[in-house]
């Protein structure tokens, strides 16, 4: 048939249903066409390595993206031992011997409406798979951002625990600033006491040095008056002259 090709499936995905044909008389890579599962007659499952017969029709979204206008159409498996196509100007179609090549088990080729319907149904059948995929893609993209979002909430959740240690030891540092201001006070407070204390000592050092003073005169004055030794005094009058001598008022002036 006029426009129809031969060539090896080189590379084929089951999974997305895809892959390439290298054409008869090319190396695999350099004039590979696109195959989409949808394009390839009801019941055949291709694999890499199989021969196949097969149109040029416009590429669609997916093909074209890879920079090819064609892609393969009304893809027809053939035996694995099917001769490649020679075009010539004698014999169309001839094999390497000459020899016309058997008409390939392909069932008639719609044509007309019912082939532009085959076309669309394809083509909308290609944009499923790849709108699939691209939210099978969306869906990990998604569980990414929520791993983020649970990782960015831990550490979140760290930070504000961080954050409320480090409060409760601001607060113990302000309780023990505390204690230590009343402590500083309580020492203040009694410095002043032993300051106080240490000034009282001294006026009762500097009285008992007076009154040492004053026992002193009036031993020596008792000396004098009696010429005696003040082993022969009465200690207890003594002292009771002492504490009069120490303790009476100064008199008063004009007195």
């Amino acid at each position: 048939a006029a426009g129809r090709h031969r060539g090896t499936v080189t590379r084929w995905r089951q999974k997305t249903g895809n892959g390439f044909i290298t054409p008869d008389g090319s190396k695999p890579k350099t004039n590979d066409s696109f195959a989409h599962a949808s394009h390839v007659q009801r019941g055949v499952t291709l694999a890499a390595g199989d021969r196949v017969e097969y149109s040029l029709i416009p590429a669609k979204k997916s093909a074209m993206a890879k920079g090819q206008p064609l892609q393969a159409g009304d893809i027809v498996k053939l035996p694995r031992d099917a001769p490649q196509m020679v075009v010539s100007p004698s014999a169309p179609n001839a094999d390497a011997s000459g020899a016309p090549p058997e008409a390939p088990p392909a069932p008639p080729q719609p044509s007309g409406a019912p082939s532009l319907l085959r076309n669309a149904l394809s083509s909308a059948l290609e944009d499923a798979a790849n709108a699939r995929e691209e939210a099978a893609n969306a869906n990990k993209e998604a569980a990414n951002a929520r791993d983020a979002a649970a990782s960015a909430r831990d550490a979140a959740a760290r930070s504000n625990r961080e954050l409320e240690a480090l409060r409760r030891k601001h607060d113990a540092a302000a309780r023990s600033n505390r204690d230590y201001e009343d402590l500083r006070r309580k020492h203040e407070a009694l410095r002043r006491d032993y300051e106080g204390i240490e000034a009282r000592e001294a006026k009762l050092r500097e009285d008992n040095s007076i009154l040492t003073g004053r026992l002193d005169a009036a031993e020596a004055e008792s000396r004098r008056r009696d010429g005696k030794n003040i082993d022969g005094l009465d200690i207890d009058a003594l002292t009771s002259l002492a504490e009069r001598l120490f303790f009476s008022s100064p008199p008063r002036a004009g007195g």
